[in-house]
């Protein structure tokens, strides 16, 4: 979706993807201004080819399908395992940071999620943590990664994703909460369209608002203060 909305806007897009032969890959190559080319967060070779010439990067991809503890975690390096979130929300993450340095790149855009907003201690932090085999927290130390990296960046974390129309065509309100303006905690969440999403990914891209911000992007029914996103 982002790819389509950046692309639909005139803007050039190179789409980095694992297989370039597969039928997501091959869908976006056929559209106007977009460029796939075949990469993996976890090489960072291939990161710095495909961050070349690029202005920003926005990294929403995530553990699919999720990998669940096995035994042998108790006593194995976790970045022994290519699917471990380790190497994915962590290392993927160091990755990107380093060839956005080396390349050049203005903003990273980082898509992770609600629950990594949450405690440690939270039931849901622990829930997920034993049978995700911790992605939140390697998540939430990605996220640190980039705040520390003295890039630009706007961290995003939806929660509920939705394969509904967006929330303005539905007469539905969305909330936008901030760790920068003081909302330490995520809010309740009835879940959010995966286009509001996509949407505010590429606005996070081309607003001052959004740098060095951590939003969490959620759906309710009260009201609340327009902030400061909205100029």
């Amino acid at each position: 979706m982002v790819v389509r909305q950046l692309a639909a806007e005139g803007t050039p897009v190179l789409a980095l993807a694992r297989s370039a032969d597969s039928d997501a890959a091959r869908e976006l190559a056929g559209l106007a201004n977009v460029e796939v080319r075949q990469g993996d967060v976890r090489e960072l070779a291939s990161l710095k080819s495909a961050a070349a010439g690029c202005e920003n990067i926005v990294a929403c991809y995530g553990m699919r399908p999720p990998r669940f503890p096995k035994l042998s975690d108790i006593w194995t390096d976790p970045f022994e395992d290519a699917a471990h979130p380790a190497n994915i929300n962590f290392k993927g993450v160091e990755n990107i940071i380093s060839a956005s340095k080396a390349t050049g790149v203005k903003r990273v855009v980082r898509l992770t999620g609600l629950s990594v907003g949450l405690s440690p201690w939270s039931p849901i932090s622990i829930l997920f943590s034993i049978v995700l085999s911790f992605s939140n927290m390697w998540n939430r130390r990605g996220e640190m990664l980039l705040r520390e990296s003295g890039l630009d960046y706007t961290i995003v974390r939806p929660g509920g994703l939705k394969d509904d129309p967006p929330a303005k065509e539905r007469g539905d309100r969305l909330l936008l909460a901030s760790e920068s303006w003081g909302d330490d905690q995520p809010p309740a969440t009835t879940g959010i369209s995966r286009a509001d999403v996509a949407s505010l990914l590429c606005l996070s891209l081309g607003t001052v608002h959004a740098r060095a911000r951590a939003h969490t992007h959620t759906e309710r029914e009260r009201e609340r203060e327009t902030k400061r996103l909205a100029a």
